[in-house]
Order: C-alpha cells, then structure tokens, then sequence
C-alpha cells in the first residue's frame, strides 16, 4: 500500500455496525434489527460492511478583497465533484491507510474550474455586496482521501444497495456521497473487467 494525504478514520468497524444497526424508519426502529453483533467484514457475503477511501482535491484560491489577498480552501470530490470549504487541513495525515482506495475520476484542470465555479457561487450568495472577496488564481492543488464505511445489503431481496457512514464525523453519507462512491465503483469495475480481456 502506498502512503496517502487523508483525513483520519475516526470511527471503526464497531462504531459503523452500531451506526447502521440504529432505530430508524428503514428497520421499524429497530424492530427489523439488523443480525448480529459483529461486523460482518468477509468478502462476498451479504450484509457486510466495508471501509473505504474517496479521493478529493484540496484547492487553495488566491482572493482579493477589501481587507487585501487571502486564501480560501475548498475540497471537490473527485467522482461526483461535490463541493465544500476545507477548514481540516491541521488534520490530514500522510500514511499507509491499509485499505484500497479509489483514484480521481475527474482530472485536476476539470476539478480546478467545477471548484471556481462553486466557489464564485457560494460568494455570490453572501449578504452584502462590499467586502465579497474576488477569486483570482488557484495557488495550490493536493490531492488527498476521505474515509466512508460502507453498508452492502439486498434491497427487496433483489437489488444490492448500499447505506454509508462518514468514519471522519461519524454521520450518515448524503446522496453526492453516495453517487460519487458508486461512480467510482463501477469504473473500478469496469477496468478490471477491460484488463482481464
């Protein structure tokens, strides 16, 4: 395994079981609790859970204002290009995460112009007008890898679905997550079967 920037997986495999395992709707509040105690963590089976890493660009802005030059960090995920300010920087590490991670779909010049343009409207929809920084010139771009748990399950008995966990923050994964996750799932797929051929 190689040695990543990413944030750290905070929760584990028992916090995640436990998470997916909660009262909520989907099981009756709990009456249709999942089975066992464990985590299921085998390969192939059904349920199980797994952990896995996403890849995100880290993106520095250079911006001008009234009160002079800044810096402004966002993060776009590189599969769904979903978009956010970054304040975690204090928290990344570099290290072996001793899982499989996925690579970016999107390329670095493509996630440079989608965060521009989220940035430009994230600014523009700031009270006032005065002091609205203006976007100059991407200083800096890292790429680093963000930890999801990931709940595999049949749906109707049928279907293979999914239910995710941020094992940074330890909530539940919203529906950019989970298109992002499965985007990259089927590349992956896809390229094994290609090099397989």
């Amino acid at each position: 395994m190689s040695q990543l920037w990413h944030l750290p997986a905070r929760y584990d495999a028992e916090d995640a079981w436990r998470f997916f395992r909660r009262p909520r709707w989907g099981n009756l509040f709990g009456i249709l609790e999942l089975a066992g105690t464990a985590p299921p963590l085998a390969r192939g089976a059904l349920p199980r859970i797994e952990r896995i890493w996403m890849p995100y660009y880290l993106i520095d802005f250079r911006v001008n204002s009234r009160k002079g030059p800044g810096i402004i960090s966002v993060s776009l995920e590189a599969w769904s290009g979903s978009f956010a300010l970054f304040e975690r920087q204090n928290d990344l590490v570099k290290a072996d995460v001793g899982e499989d991670h996925f690579d970016p779909g999107w390329t670095e010049e493509a996630a440079v112009a989608q965060a521009r343009r989220d940035l430009l409207q994230s600014i523009m929809r700031r009270r006032g007008q005065q002091d609205k920084p203006v976007i100059e010139a991407a200083e800096q771009v890292s790429l680093f890898h963000y930890p999801f748990w990931i709940y595999y399950f049949l749906k109707h008995g049928r279907y293979i679905d999914i239910r995710i966990m941020d094992a940074y923050t330890g909530e539940a994964g919203g529906n950019r997550n989970k298109q992002g996750i499965l985007n990259a799932m089927v590349a992956k797929k896809r390229d094994r079967s290609t090099s397989t051929e």
